[in-house]
């Protein structure tokens, strides 16, 4: 019996060694590692230059935290090589002409964020990311 007993563990541990190298090791199932998404920055706004032709120029800008109506202009302006005469009053900044368009007692730049026409001068007011910025030559009728 006991020949017989050290053949059985023997056969036991036969069969345990060969599973052990025959059968492939467990391993759990790994899930992908979630990566949080990058945050969108959305940090542009559009500028729309309407010189009263029917063919206004559209851009993107991007916006730095002080981003004003004025200075998104100016920033387009040097980029593209569009013409732009301002002058500096005690209010704020008036802009004189946009790519040879002179305001006049007739005529004016206007410029309006969002639709909305500034109710402050341009060199104050901020641009917001996704706002349209546009400058309008306009009869001062119109206004």
């Amino acid at each position: 019996m006991n020949k017989k007993f050290f053949l059985f563990v023997l056969a036991a541990a036969g069969v345990i060694l060969t599973a052990f190298f025959l059968i492939p090791k467990y391993q759990p199932t790994q899930l992908p590692v979630a990566t949080p998404t990058p945050e969108i920055s959305l940090k542009s706004a559009t500028l729309v230059i309407d010189y009263g032709e029917d063919n206004p120029s559209t851009y993107s800008i991007e916006l730095t935290n002080d981003s004003t109506a004025l200075s998104v202009l100016k920033s387009i302006s040097e980029k593209e090589n569009v013409p732009l005469e301002t002058q500096q009053y005690d209010f704020g900044v008036f802009v004189k002409s946009i790519g040879g368009k002179a305001s006049s007692a007739e005529t004016a730049w206007i410029y309006f964020v969002n639709g909305e026409s500034g109710t402050i001068a341009a060199d104050q007011m901020k641009i917001n990311p996704a706002d349209t910025v546009e400058w309008k030559y306009i009869l001062l009728s119109e206004e």
